[in-house]
């Protein structure tokens, strides 16, 4: 227990989180960008969206936050009460009160002090992600149901990775609002370190913001990356796909770091004039777009090694990386230079 509750378990001395960038001042002042996230106090969607998580519902004892040097607008007894009211219950019928009164209370502190350690931890973060770029002017702090449901998953967290996701999710609702669904918040409340890892390993593989095509790398290796993933409903089930060749045999797929242009053998070829040349792969659902797009893109990505790994397809003669480019009606791919 980080400090004896006062008698009264009530906190007296509060400032409003909305109305004082002093008291955000507090919790950053070491930040090495304080500065910036300071700025950021002046938008009104930032303020309201930070406060909110911030200061949460809950009624924080006066020495627990004189110990943390935090003071948070408090707004009803909720859980505190209720915990402290069980507490007195089982002191009434039973001879160790004050012992059962005592743990009642250090766990009413343990509780609530992990989810605010919690929402601040995800507040420092988004205001870091916030501070990467200027908010547009459809900026806007985020739906009472959507703080109701993130507010509900993010006090809950306790590792790092999945703080930094909360954190790219809350950045990513107040600079485009609605670019988070329902469904995606639901799905982030069963995310962990394996997940999201899964998900940044597949994000540079994907074509045309739809489906990976399992030609792009060794197949077991996105396998496995499939079946995890689509246990979370981020991605389907692995399945057969179209490759999208033309009759003539050629097929572009276009990937967030270049495009990759696949031509089909004779035996290809022939195989398309009959019916649509197929292989295995697996879509990416919306709620998985959602969240992927949130996440960093791969530094070390090698386009050219996609290439590679298609060539190894019976059906494909040479695979070659460039860019799809429109000219008039037309479009022409032009080819990377170290082909």
């Amino acid at each position: 227990m980080t400090g004896e509750p006062s008698k009264s378990g009530i906190v007296s001395d509060i400032v409003t989180y909305g109305s004082n960038a002093g008291a955000l001042a507090v919790i950053f002042s070491s930040h090495p960008v304080s500065a910036t996230m300071l700025a950021l106090w002046a938008s009104k969607p930032v303020r309201e969206s930070i406060s909110r998580l911030i200061s949460g519902s809950l009624e924080i004892p006066e020495a627990w936050l004189r110990n943390r040097k935090l003071y948070i607008e408090a707004q009803g007894l909720s859980e505190q009460a209720a915990l402290k009211g069980f507490a007195e219950k089982v002191a009434e019928t039973t001879s160790s009160a004050g012992t059962i009164t005592e743990r009642a209370e250090h766990y009413a502190l343990t509780v609530i002090e992990r989810k605010q350690e919690a929402r601040e931890n995800i507040s420092q973060r988004t205001l870091e992600y916030l501070a990467d770029e200027k908010l547009s002017d459809k900026a806007s702090a985020p739906s009472e149901d959507f703080m109701r449901s993130f507010e509900a998953v993010a006090e809950k967290t306790s590792s790092a990775e999945l703080q930094d996701m909360m954190a790219r999710i809350l950045a990513g609702e107040i600079r485009n609002p609605g670019s988070i669904s329902r469904a995606s918040l639901e799905i982030s409340n069963i995310l962990d370190k394996e997940i999201i890892e899964s998900m940044l390993f597949i994000k540079p593989y994907i074509i045309s913001n739809k489906w990976i095509c399992v030609d792009s790398l060794d197949f077991y290796t996105l396998n496995n990356h499939c079946e995890l993933l689509s246990s979370v409903r981020i991605t389907s089930e692995m399945g057969i796909r179209k490759h999208g060749f033309s009759p003539d045999g050629i097929a572009v797929h276009s990937f967030s770091s270049g495009d990759v242009l696949i031509q089909a053998n004779q035996r290809g070829k022939n195989i398309n004039s009959k019916f649509s040349l197929q292989t295995s792969g697996f879509n990416v659902t919306k709620s998985g777009l959602e969240l992927i797009a949130l996440l960093p893109e791969k530094k070390d990505f090698d386009i050219g090694e996609v290439a590679r790994a298609y060539e190894k397809n019976e059906y494909i003669e040479r695979a070659i990386t460039g860019k799809l480019v429109k000219e008039g009606d037309n479009f022409q791919f032009i080819q990377h230079s170290n082909n």
